[in-house]
């Protein structure tokens, strides 16, 4: 029976993270997002009677929110702990669903599309590393 492993080489060094601004507002995504999430987008894409891409809205949100930091993570790779011991936390995802929701400041869904194909087409610029055999 063939078999080959695909876990991460211990010498992988992830690709400096992604950052955007919205409205003013700096937002840094994960150096790589989780597969689950790219999956989740490209699952929900349709197309209208002209053959162009469409998006549902609640889509582009979950997109976005899957691949914006949460724990910060150290050089070692692990997620750093507060005095309390508890994972320290970066507040992009509720800045972020506080900006959208904002009735004084709106962002267009227009605006959430741009963002969401920008941010795929430079994870899929990225090179990736193979397994090894």
């Amino acid at each position: 029976m063939a078999h080959r492993d695909f876990s991460i080489p211990s010498d992988y060094v992830p690709p400096p993270p992604l950052t955007f601004s919205l409205l003013g507002e700096s937002f840094t995504c994960l150096p790589e997002p989780p597969a689950g999430v790219l999956n989740s987008l490209i699952s929900g894409i349709t197309y209208d009677a002209s053959g162009r891409r469409m998006y549902r809205s609640s889509d582009l949100v979950a997109f976005i929110v899957g691949v914006l930091r949460e724990d910060e993570v150290g050089e070692d790779g692990k997620v750093v702990l507060d005095e309390d011991g508890s994972p320290k936390r970066y507040d992009d995802v509720p800045r972020f669903l506080a900006l959208i929701n904002d009735k004084t400041r709106v962002v267009p869904v227009a605006v959430l599309g741009e963002l969401v194909v920008w941010l795929a087409g430079e994870v899929g610029k990225r090179p990736s590393q193979p397994s090894t055999p």
